[in-house]
């Protein structure tokens, strides 16, 4: 969506600006888009986003006039205008996304929206067709089980991520982007003297609240918790929110919202929030793991308010026609145990469950995997002891974790290999690992074992290993002020996040930073560091 002047001139009348504050907006909306010192990073974006907005517009008035044309030849020239100019009325202007449908208006009836795992019929039925992403990271997915790692969102020129700042004395994460040519970092936003702060905001927008996890095809993708207006997101009058797929411009101009989830389950999420987010997409749909709450409630033992994890739910979003189809979901856990850890790989789409407290079809932990061709779900290696995470090559191949266990013989901790295709699997030698990730050629893993009690330092063990299980290097990383290292990977570089300040409790996340190393380097012996972009905040 594209805010005007004139809704401004409506909002803030409702949450009464001084006449001061009203000239100095209409002055900032008159001021050119991108401001001078955002130029030489985002104007490669503002110019790739407009041609591919040329190109959407284009695809829109082609399509329906291709379809009208093959109806005019096979069932006579008037039913295919009648359709034609139907189809034309239909295309709204303005917008990137005036085509999308919600749901029930864009599947046959008897593909509606099915909820659960044992639908008689298929929830889709296309052909897989996955290319790998060439500038995707692969981040360890145990990492989830305390929450959501901080992603860095690769691109061609640089990544996208969340960095927590500070505003007004508060905390907030804004969406910011790291330019590897120029090593610098902006917040994505290119209102000039904006705040970050406010409904017209692209990087912390007040009305959609929420953050991009994915970026995909020269845009990027989140779900938001969607304020009625300006005056509600102040007033946190929380009784009319909607929980919305959103569609970021990666210049910082414009965001648009694709569809609502509203409706998708049996009950409703009118008031509810996000608490966490995965999106990954594969054969042209994104896959989104979606966990909705919006209950804060007092934990008397520990002296904290907790929000209630209310559902989980895995949704596929068609990119082409704009369907949002509930794939599996979860109406009221015990705990917060839902999906996390959503990976892709040949014709299934992956993911963890730590426990068995669903009270669906499927109450068993293990790592789980849904066709994507069917939408069929099922438990694929059910969890054992030791099972919290697991890493796939994009070319066939898992490594997960495991334990052995014997009577009267202490626990054997494992790492182990299984080929997708044939079902074989194979163990790794001498396993030595917290976390781990892969990609197509080797696994990582980083064990973490205290350095020293007095200053809380600890010492990083570092083993590579090839997808045989054979560990062809073992390397000491430096001290760290960081016990809960994720780790990350692409072809090339190692993603980890670290704590830089040697100063500063090991827990708190101050001074986060995600450094890359070099694979090539690590495999030869070499440890060099290369700091990328910081996490936490800047005073504002």
């Amino acid at each position: 969506m594209t805010i005007k002047p004139e809704d401004y001139r409506r909002i803030y009348r409702q949450v009464r600006w001084s006449p001061n504050q009203r000239l100095k907006m209409e002055r900032l909306l008159s001021e050119p888009i991108l401001s001078p010192k955002e130029k030489p990073i985002l104007q490669k974006w503002k110019e790739k986003f407009e041609m591919k907005t040329l190109e959407n517009k284009k695809k829109r008035i082609l399509k329906p006039a291709l379809a009208a044309l093959s109806i005019c030849l096979a069932a006579g020239i008037g039913l295919g205008a009648t359709l034609l100019l139907r189809k034309g009325a239909d295309l709204r202007p303005g917008g990137m996304s005036g085509e999308l449908s919600r749901t029930e208006q864009s599947l046959p009836e008897e593909e509606k929206l099915q909820s659960g795992l044992n639908a008689d019929v298929p929830l889709f039925d296309v052909t897989v067709s996955d290319t790998p992403d060439p500038y995707a990271i692969h981040w360890d997915v145990s990492a989830f089980m305390s929450g959501s790692p901080y992603k860095a969102m690769q691109t061609e020129h640089g990544y996208y991520y969340r960095k927590t700042i500070r505003i007004n004395r508060n905390d907030e994460e804004i969406l910011s982007y790291y330019d590897k040519e120029s090593q610098e970092s902006v917040v994505v936003c290119a209102k000039p003297e904006c705040k970050h702060n406010n409904e017209y905001c692209m990087a912390n927008n007040l009305v959609y609240q929420g953050s991009p996890v994915l970026y995909h095809d020269d845009y990027l993708y989140g779900v938001a918790c969607k304020y009625p207006d300006a005056a509600a997101a102040i007033n946190k009058d929380t009784e009319n929110t909607d929980i919305v797929l959103v569609r970021y411009a990666p210049d910082g101009t414009a965001l648009e919202e694709l569809v609502s989830f509203e409706g998708t389950l049996e009950q409703s999420l009118k008031g509810r929030g996000v608490i966490q987010t995965e999106i990954i997409v594969h054969s042209n749909a994104l896959w989104i793991n979606a966990q909705f709450g919006g209950i804060s409630v007092y934990n008397e033992r520990f002296d904290i308010h907790q929000t209630i994890h209310e559902c989980y739910a895995i949704y596929r979003y068609d990119l082409q026609s704009g369907a949002l189809t509930t794939v599996i979901y979860s109406e009221t856990p015990q705990s917060m145990d839902g999906p996390y850890g959503l990976k892709a790989d040949g014709d299934y789409i992956y993911f963890c469950k730590l426990s068995g407290s669903w009270p669906d079809d499927y109450p068993d932990a293990g790592i789980y995997r849904i066709d994507a061709r069917t939408g069929v779900c099922e438990n694929y290696i059910p969890k054992r002891e030791g099972m919290y995470g697991y890493a796939l090559s994009g070319e066939g191949k898992m490594v997960y974790s495991d334990w052995e266990v014997k009577q009267g013989m202490p626990a054997k901790q494992l790492l182990v290999g299984k080929d997708l295709k044939t079902g074989e699997t194979w163990q790794f030698e001498e396993p030595d690992y917290f976390s781990f990730a892969a990609n197509s050629e080797y696994v990582i893993t980083v064990n973490i074992a205290n350095n020293s009690a007095e200053d809380a330092t600890f010492r990083n063990v570092l083993s590579i290993y090839n997808w045989e299980g054979k560990r062809i290097q073992r390397l000491e990383l430096e001290a760290l002020k960081r016990n809960d290292i994720t780790l990350g990977m692409d072809e090339d570089y190692l993603y980890v996040n670290v704590n830089l300040n040697a100063d500063v409790d090991p827990y708190e996340a101050q001074n986060e930073t995600i450094v890359r190393l070099s694979i090539a380097d690590l495999l030869d012996g070499k440890i060099q560091t290369e700091a990328l972009f910081s996490l936490t905040p800047d005073a504002q």
